[in-house]
């Protein structure tokens, strides 16, 4: 990529070590997006280096004497009055040296998954800077590196240059997002995984906050912190409006389909369009059983057969395919499946084959609505 440099270790660079007859400054921006050492690594490193001095040189940004590793090192050599040798790199700008600064970090310490997705959500974000900056002088760039109008694209390749999947990643961009500082500096340490942190941004801060105060309890007494147990007992009303809650996130996300496909006119392969109305009709009936198990009596005409959503479209279909009954046959359509059945994966049922772009398309309405306020 144009104006990316590869992170390699510091071993590795073509570039002599020297011993720095300059300052060199540690900028803090910078130092922020490596997660810090423990306690215990950083004694661990000091009691090393006060022993056998500081044998690997630290790297710096050429003509810009900015630490770009070897930040612990820096500090515990100027602490014990001891030398060290530097070698240099060049970066075309300060974005490509925060991505080089993030990549260096995978080949450089044991992360483990979490903190990785953690510096891959920090890694997107400097892709996307990136490339609005390339669009201002190079279109073609913007187009070939990060594809523009491919929607993802840029979370995928901060996930796989970071060595986690895309879902992953999308945990701890929530997490990111919606945790409380405490609850994000919980993931960046690896000490609890994203998923698990995941659970608690949908809380307020003020509970995350008590949530991550009770995790670091149990991590210091040795014991394996459960966070859906954690939750249901500092938050245990959560529980009890789940429904609700997911109906909405059902509705937030049915509006973000909505507005997808009010830009479709036609489509090439019918056998997605007969995927999707399938589960639309699923939607339908599951929302009509809900309706009248509601004990609000309100809810049991809300969706009757004869209000269905789906008459309209599919007399349309109809008309304009009649010797087609493929996508309508009603005498095919499979039974109506149970809610366990039919939400059988935690995490999501999986979208039919070749649906991946629309995926994608439908997470980036959402994040826009969340971020504009919309819906």
């Amino acid at each position: 990529m144009a104006g990316e440099v590869d992170a390699f270790p510091a071993e590795a660079l073509p570039i002599p070590q020297v011993e720095p007859t300059f300052e060199l400054i540690a900028d803090p921006q910078l130092k922020s997006l490596i997660p810090p050492l423990s306690d215990s690594e950083y004694a661990a490193l000091r009691d090393n280096i006060s022993k056998d001095g500081c044998r690997e040189p630290l790297t710096i940004w050429k003509d810009h004497n900015i630490i770009l590793d070897g930040h612990n090192r820096y500090q515990i050599c100027k602490e014990l009055n001891l030398s060290f040798k530097v070698v240099e790199i060049e970066l075309p700008d300060l974005t490509a040296a925060k991505i080089w600064m993030i990549k260096n970090q995978r080949g450089r310490r044991n992360l483990n998954e979490s903190q990785r997705a953690m510096l891959a959500v920090k890694l997107e974000a400097l892709y996307a800077e990136q490339a609005k900056e390339r669009k201002g002088t190079r279109t073609d760039l913007h187009e070939k590196n990060l594809a523009h109008g491919e929607f993802g694209r840029s979370i995928e390749k901060a996930a796989e240059d970071m060595g986690v999947s895309h879902m992953t990643v999308s945990y701890a961009k929530r997490v990111s997002k919606k945790g409380s500082p405490e609850l994000i500096k919980l993931a960046e340490s690896g000490k609890v995984a994203v998923s698990a942190a995941y659970k608690v941004t949908s809380l307020d801060h003020q509970l995350q906050a008590k949530i991550v105060e009770m995790v670091e309890t149990k991590i210091k007494e040795g014991k394996h912190p459960k966070i859906g147990a954690i939750i249901n007992e500092i938050a245990p009303k959560v529980t009890e409006d789940s429904s609700e809650k997911n109906l909405e996130k059902v509705s937030k996300n049915l509006k973000a389909c909505l507005k997808l496909l009010g830009n479709m006119e036609v489509v090439q392969n019918q056998k997605n369009l007969a995927e999707m109305q399938e589960v639309i009709q699923k939607i339908a009936e599951r929302l009509r059983v809900i309706g009248v198990k509601s004990p609000d009596p309100s809810t049991k005409s809300v969706l009757k057969p004869s209000d269905d959503p789906l008459s309209e479209i599919q007399e349309r279909s109809k008309e304009t395919d009649a010797g087609d009954s493929t996508i309508w046959d009603e005498e095919s359509e499979p039974e109506s499946e149970s809610a366990e059945e039919f939400y059988s994966d935690s995490k999501g049922a999986d979208l039919p084959e070749g649906w991946e772009g629309y995926q994608k398309a439908m997470e980036k309405e959402i994040e826009e609505s969340d971020m504009h306020g919309e819906y």
